[in-house]
Order: C-alpha cells, then structure tokens, then sequence
C-alpha cells in the first residue's frame, strides 16, 4: 500500500508524510520513499509532515535519502513532529512550522529479551544511537550536547515559537494558506 501522497508539477512536487515511520506493519518506509523522490529528482520537494516517528533505523535512511538528494527540500511541519520524524524534517534544507503545531524530541526507546548482559548490551547500543540523534539536533541549533540530551532525557515537548527560538526551525507559518470549498 502506497503510504505517500504526492502532488507533482513542472518545477516541484508535495510530498506528504501522515503517517508512522517503519518497515514492520503499514508505515512509511524508507524503501517506499526512496522509489516517490527518484520520480521527482532536481525538482523543489516540499515535505509535508504529519508523525508520531517510528523506527529510528527507518527514519535516518529517510533523512540521509533527503540530504543527498538533488535540489532543495522544505520541509513543512503540518501537526506533529515527534521522534524520529523530526530526524527527517531537519534533514531538509529548510524547516517551516505552523504556529498551533508540535516537535517532540526523547531518548531511543527498544524492547529487549534476555539476560543482565543483554541487557546491558542493549543500553550501551541505545546511547550511541541517542548521540547520533542528538548530533543532529545540535548541528541544526547550535545548542550543545548536554543541553540537547536533557531534553532528549525528558521527552521534551516544544511549540512552534519554543522550536524557532532554539533553533529547530527557520520560520513559523503563523496563517493557514489553504483555501477550503464547500460545493453543495
């Protein structure tokens, strides 16, 4: 099942990502991705963003398919941005968010099975995957990696004007430019 919807024209193209992030059950895959962006190659691609997150493994092939890319891509935070989606967004080359949206950035999470060293094992390969996200977030604000971390730590909600104060973002959409039509 395709999980994008696209809009293309001449010069750009919409993407829009309303969905989880993921390869397990119906979620947007990066392998489902990677086959909408090759059709729109050069092109202005503006990503529209809708996510609780996902797979953190699923979200950075996303993000890294973006930066690599040809041409530019905005993305446009549409409701929420949360986890592993917000990898995604600041992986464009221009981050715009609604005033009544939200950005939600936490610590990997894993279910794990197993014994005291699996255990331990699996916490170790947690950090170096939360020092990797947090790079992210630290290249795009500025803010250093203990600031980020403790963010990261307490599952740290931001509205729009909080994200474009620390950095996140690059501008806030403070008006709906949709036009709705009701035919009766």
């Amino acid at each position: 099942m395709n999980k994008f919807k696209i809009v293309n024209s001449t010069d750009s193209a919409d993407l829009y990502i309303y969905d989880a992030i993921g390869d397990w059950f119906d979620e947007v895959s990066a392998k489902q991705f990677k086959a909408e962006i090759d059709e729109i190659e050069g092109k202005l691609l503006n990503l529209h963003i809708s996510s609780p997150g996902g797979s953190v493994f699923e979200g950075n092939t996303i993000a890294n398919l973006i930066k690599s890319r040809k041409g530019t891509t905005v993305c446009f935070i549409e409701g929420l941005c949360a986890s592993i989606a917000t990898q995604i967004a600041l992986s464009c080359d221009e981050v715009k968010m609604y005033k009544n949206s939200l950005f939600m950035i936490h610590r990997a999470m894993c279910g794990c099975v197993g014994n005291a060293k699996d255990f331990n094992k699996q916490a170790n390969d947690l950090m170096i995957i939360d020092n990797v996200l947090a790079q992210t977030y630290v290249d795009k604000t500025g803010l250093d990696m203990v600031t980020i971390l403790n963010y990261m730590d307490e599952e740290t909600w931001f509205d729009s004007t909080q994200c474009k104060e620390l950095g996140f973002i690059d501008e806030i959409i403070e008006e709906s430019q949709m036009v709705a039509k009701f035919d009766l």
